[in-house]
Formats: C-alpha cells, sequence, structure tokens
C-alpha cells in the first residue's frame, strides 16, 4: 500500500493528488470498450470469403487462409502509400499468418462443400510495425476526424441535395462500410438535414450553414461534393464531371475533383460508384502522405496539462491513449492543478498537433513548457507556472500511454524504434528532467486483449 505524506497545511492538496494517482492506476487496469479494438486502425473488417472445396472443413481452412491474405493486403492498403503497399502485400503466408492476433467470424454459411463467410482480421500492431521497419516503408496510423459528405447532384440545371432524385447520394449511401483513416459520413436526409442546409446554400458555400450540420454530426471536415453528368456531344456516352469544396481541417487533402467517361450509355450508375471511390481513395492518399511516420529517429516534448478536475484528465488521457504517433506519456511530475508529462513520439511536432487534433486534444507549442488541453477550453495556468515547473511536485508512477491497440505497459517497456518526420518540424522539445525517486507509485501493465482464435 502506498503512502502519501503530506506537510501540515498541505492535506487537502494531497487528497487531491491521492484521487489523481488512484485515476492513472484504476486507468492503467481499464482495457476500455470492445468497440475500441474495432476502431484500431490494426484491425479489418468484412473480409468476405467464398469458398468451394471437397468437404466444408476443407472450404472452411481455405477460406480462412484466403480471408487472412486479402485482410492484410487491405490493412496495407490503409497504413502506406499505395505503391508501396502493392510491393508489401507479396508475403508468405507464414509470415501473415504470424501477424494475425487473432480473427473473428462476423457472419457465416456453410454446405457440405461450400463456406461462406465475412471475417474479422487482427493484426498485431507492432508486429506491422516491425515488418514496415524491417522493410524501410513509413507508414500512417492516426484515423481523421469524420468527413460529411454533402453530394449535390445536377438534375436539368438545378442541384438536388435531399430531393430526388440524387443517384449520386444514392451511390454515396451504397458505399461498404470502411474502417478506414479517413472515415465518411454520408447524411440521413431527414428533417434536422434539411433544416440545417438545402443545395443553394451548400453548393454557394455558406459557412454558418456548412458548420451547423457537421457539428451535429461530429465532423471535422464537410465536403461538397457537386457532380454533373452530361452525354458526350458525339459518342452520346455519360461524362461525369464532379468538383469537390471541402470546408475545414481537411480541406485540402478531400478538395479536388474527378473527370470520369462511361463506357456504355446504361453506364451511369457505374461511373457515379466509380467517382465515390476514387473520392474515397484520393483523400485517403493525400492523409497518408501527410501523417507518413518513420522509424529512423524519435523526438520527446515536454509539456504541462491544466487540471481541473478528475474528469479533465481522464479526457485528455484517454485522447492520448488514442493518438498513433505518441509511443508513450510519461508524468514526470503532478501538482494539484497541473500534471507534467514528456511525450516520446513519431514524427514531427506538426504531425503531433495534427493527430492530437483529431482527438480533441489542442498542443500548443509556442509556449515552453508546452501546453497540453482539450480542445475548445481556455488553459488555465497556475499564476507561479515556472516556480512550479521548477519546484518539487509528488511523485508518481511513469505511466505509458499505449498506442490506439496496445494495453498499457510501464515506461522503459520495450517500444518501436521511432521515426524521422517527412514534413519539417519545430522544435521537438528536450528530453525528460523529471524522474521518479524510490518508493514511488509501480506502474500496473493491463493484459493484452483477447481475441477469438
Amino acid at each position: 500500500m502506498t503512502q502519501l505524506r503530506c506537510r501540515q497545511g498541505q492535506r487537502k492538496s494531497c487528497r487531491v493528488l491521492a484521487c489523481l494517482v488512484a485515476v492513472l492506476l484504476a486507468g492503467a487496469s481499464y482495457a476500455g470498450p470492445a468497440k475500441a479494438q474495432y476502431d484500431s486502425p490494426y484491425t479489418v473488417q468484412n473480409v468476405a470469403v467464398d469458398v468451394t472445396a471437397d468437404t466444408a472443413a476443407a472450404a472452411r481452412t481455405q477460406a480462412r487462409s484466403e480471408g487472412r491474405r486479402l485482410a492484410f493486403q487491405r490493412l496495407l492498403e490503409r497504413l502506406v502509400p499505395r505503391e508501396q503497399a502493392r510491393a508489401l502485400a507479396q508475403q508468405d503466408d507464414t509470415l501473415i499468418s504470424d501477424l494475425v492476433e487473432g480473427f473473428e467470424v462476423a457472419e457465416e454459411k456453410a454446405s457440405s462443400v461450400r463456406y461462406i463467410a465475412k471475417l474479422i482480421y487482427h493484426f498485431n500492431p507492432e508486429g506491422v510495425q516491425r515488418m514496415l521497419q524491417s522493410a524501410g516503408v513509413a507508414f500512417a496510423e492516426t484515423r481523421s476526424k469524420p468527413v460529411l459528405i454533402l453530394p449535390l447532384y445536377d438534375v436539368g440545371g438545378e442541384w438536388q441535395l435531399w430531393d430526388e432524385p440524387n443517384p449520386w447520394r444514392d451511390a454515396w449511401s451504397a458505399m461498404p462500410p470502411r474502417n478506414s483513416l479517413v472515415p465518411f459520413v454520408v447524411p440521413f436526409g431527414d428533417l434536422a438535414d434539411i433544416t440545417d442546409i438545402d443545395a443553394v446554400q451548400a453548393i454557394n458555400g455558406d459557412a454558418e450553414r456548412i458548420e451547423a450540420i457537421g457539428a451535429r454530426y461530429g465532423a471535422g471536415t464537410v465536403l461538397v461534393a457537386a457532380a454533373r453528368m452530361r452525354p458526350d456531344k458525339n459518342t452520346g456516352l455519360p461524362k461525369l464531371r464532379v468538383n469537390l469544396i471541402g470546408h475545414g481541417k481537411l480541406a485540402q487533402a478531400v478538395g479536388g475533383g474527378h473527370a470520369l467517361d462511361g463506357r456504355s450509355r446504361e453506364d451511369v450508375d457505374g461511373l457515379l460508384q466509380q467517382a465515390v471511390a476514387l473520392t474515397v481513395a484520393v483523400a485517403e492518399e493525400k492523409w497518408k502522405q501527410q501523417n507518413l511516420l518513420r522509424f529512423d529517429s524519435q523526438a520527446a516534448l515536454d509539456v504541462v496539462v491544466p487540471i481541473r478536475d478528475l474528469t479533465q484528465w481522464l479526457t485528455v488521457r484517454q485522447g492520448l491513449a488514442g493518438t498513433g504517433p505518441v509511443r508513450r506519456a510519461d508524468v514526470t511530475k503532478l501538482s494539484r492543478s497541473l500534471a507534467h508529462l514528456t511525450l516520446h513520439f513519431l514524427g514531427s511536432t506538426q504531425q503531433l498537433q495534427l493527430a492530437l487534433a483529431q482527438n480533441d486534444l489542442t498542443l500548443d507549442v509556442v509556449t515552453r513548457p508546452a501546453i497540453l488541453h482539450i480542445a475548445g477550453e481556455e488553459p488555465v495556468l497556475p499564476a507561479n507556472l515556472s516556480t512550479i515547473t521548477s519546484g518539487r511536485a509528488l511523485a508518481v508512477p511513469r505511466l505509458a500511454v499505449p498506442t490506439s491497440s496496445e494495453p498499457l505497459r510501464p515506461a522503459g517497456a520495450a517500444t518501436v524504434p521511432a521515426g524521422v518526420p517527412t514534413i519539417p518540424s519545430a522544435p521537438a522539445g528536450t528530453a525528460p528532467t523529471g524522474t521518479n525517486p524510490a518508493g514511488s507509485v509501480p506502474a500496473v501493465a493491463v493484459p493484452p486483449r483477447t481475441t477469438t482464435n
């Protein structure tokens, strides 16, 4: 049992500190909701297999082997640039099998000779990263905030958004679910959506109305996608032109346009589906390039976190746990209203800021030490911040914040080497100065999650 010794007159502060330490330890033994593992960039869902063999057992075995390879290919397409993903996909079955932590059967049907199923594969993050490191390949694992799509379709010279017909919106609604780094959300088209914005406001870029519908869906970016289908004057074949205008944090990544030509007069639906897939693929590739992390260097940054109450601290801690580039966050000092952390991360400071923003955290690196706080909240800092920074504070465990799909582990545990940023970096901070004296509270490690084998 750990005891906290307080000087006379400081017992109230010490009780608060004791509660904070209890939250740290309680958080260390909390594995999080089951949904978290499905949100992991290292989990691949909706892997469809359909195999016929001499027996049902043989069909099942072959289907799971094929599903494993298909899931691996989709994982690489998600994490690494397109050309490198194609080259890396040609791995032998033994290596791929070793990278799989477990799999689940979402749906299945079987006959005496046929096996049909939808499978979910969970890959080992550290194993995948070691493979990428040995191949010298950079990767991205930061997931953006959702992109809300507003599909406008030109019908007889008038833009349609919620009204029918709108085959462009239908094509987006039919898009298969994707667990990608850039999640796209299609609005329901219900009364609330109709109230928020109409087609004219969307095409004119009405910032207030666009922001309103985006906020209601929790989107970081709203993409106005205006599509116009016309027959070619010479051949009569359909020609599709799509103009993409982004509003929000990923405006540059999702903006642009496409020009597609149909192969037959009946190819309208196919063209629209192709445009949806192309829009998503281009946005994902741009996002990956912006967030590529490498292994051959690492960075550390000292930050302070204003603490108003335990709920605020827990929110920050959970946000750090969901931020991919953060390999470890060491708590070096803790006072009643301020936590001192050293963030160990891959990539540049700008990439770290972008990744933290996807988890509603703001990192202000203008000040020294840098300030980390919940987005949208004004950080309340003690007037004597410099004194607190250099003064003595309660020794607390150096807890390691996990990556998006690994359990919490004590500081000093083996980690994947960090990497060189592809974006010019701001000063990354200095090495940690705070240490934990002997007798500090021991870190508690969480056992890894179990998966279906």
